[in-house]
This record gives structure tokens, C-alpha cells and sequence, in this order.
């Protein structure tokens, strides 16, 4: 947990020097790079709508899980399903657990109170939906925005966890997208010669 913060934050804080400095840098990096305006033009405008489209697909799919996770908290009988709705959007984000960390003890709670079989539901509600549905669900909302095929963002997605760790969620797709560009380049020049 301590690793992933470290790493929430130092994201953070390299995204706001990004968005601050970052079209000074691209100047002086596209100065220095010597490739043609319209593969530039390619590079750019894929890294802008790759990178927009997963950070709203990962705000929609913890938005999603929060809200299913609240029916869940609400169906089950257990207070505040609002508030453990939005704690559950929050940590949708942190990896391997995610909402566990707030549905699990909700559910053992209504198992200590004798409730067994809400308890279960509870349980089982979490592990079947609230906790996979961003598989399903992140590629569709990347992909859609993204203007790439579905099957694209579930390998950069699940490549990119792979390879990277959390950060791999962003550079997986952006990675993929990518090589397509460079692809598509690399076709239509074969294809001149």
C-alpha cells in the first residue's frame, strides 16, 4: 500500500510539472528530434487522446465500481452505503485489493451479526461484479475514447500491468498506440517504395 501512495504521489507531481512545463519541453524536444511534421503530428495527437482516454476510462471504472459497491452496501443492509460507495471509488484505484478493502470488512461485519446470508451475497456480489468489472468495463471506456480497437487496449492495459506494474495502466496503451503509429508509418512506406 505504501509503495503504490510512493508511487500515486510521485505521479502526481510529475503529471503538474508535465501539464506546467510540458509544452515547453515538447518544443524543445520535437527541436531535437528530426522526423517528419507529419508523423509528428501522428505522435502528438495519439499521446493526447491515448493518454485522455485512459485516465477517463480509470475515473468511470472506479466511478462504476463505487456506485455497485454502494447498491451493494445498500441491498445488504449496512449504513452509509453513499459514503462506503465513494470510499470504495477511491481505493477502485489501488491495485490487487482495490474495493476489497472496504467491502470485505462491511461483508464480515454482517456475518458477525448472525446475518449469514446477506453477508454471503454481500460477498459474493463484490467478487463476481464489483471487483471484476473493471476487466470488462476499462478497455470498453478506453477504447471508445481512444477511437482503438477494444482487443488493442485490453493487451496495452494488461501488458502494460504486467510489464510496469500500476503505472502500466497509462504507458501500456500509450506503448501500444504507439507502435501502431510507427506501424502505419512503417506500411506506407513500403507501400511508396
Amino acid at each position: 500500500f505504501f509503495g503504490f501512495m510512493f508511487i500515486l504521489v510521485l505521479m502526481v507531481i510529475t503529471l503538474f510539472f508535465f501539464y506546467k512545463e510540458g509544452a515547453r519541453f515538447m518544443e524543445r524536444f520535437w527541436q531535437v528530434v528530426a522526423i517528419r511534421e507529419s508523423l509528428r503530428t501522428a505522435i502528438i495527437e495519439t499521446i493526447t487522446r491515448v493518454l485522455g482516454a485512459v485516465m477517463y476510462g480509470i475515473v468511470l471504472t472506479c466511478l462504476v465500481q463505487g456506485a455497485l459497491g454502494g447498491l451493494g452496501f445498500w441491498v445488504a443492509g449496512l449504513p452509509s452505503p453513499i459514503l462506503f460507495g465513494s470510499l470504495m471509488a477511491i481505493c477502485a484505484m489501488i491495485p490487487l485489493v482495490g474495493t476489497a478493502l472496504i467491502w470485505l470488512p462491511g461483508a464480515l461485519f454482517i456475518l458477525m451479526q448472525g446475518r449469514t446470508m446477506p453477508g454471503l451475497l454481500l460477498i459474493a456480489w463484490c467478487v463476481v461484479v464489483v471487483s471484476s468489472i473493471d476487466n470488462i468495463i476499462r478497455p470498453l471506456f478506453i477504447s471508445g475514447k481512444a477511437r482503438l480497437h477494444i482487443l488493442v487496449i485490453a493487451f496495452g492495459v494488461l501488458g502494460g500491468l504486467l510489464a510496469f506494474g500500476i503505472t502500466g495502466v497509462v504507458a501500456g496503451p500509450v506503448i501500444l498506440a504507439l507502435g501502431l503509429v510507427f506501424f502505419e508509418e512503417f506500411r506506407q512506406k513500403a507501400e511508396s517504395c
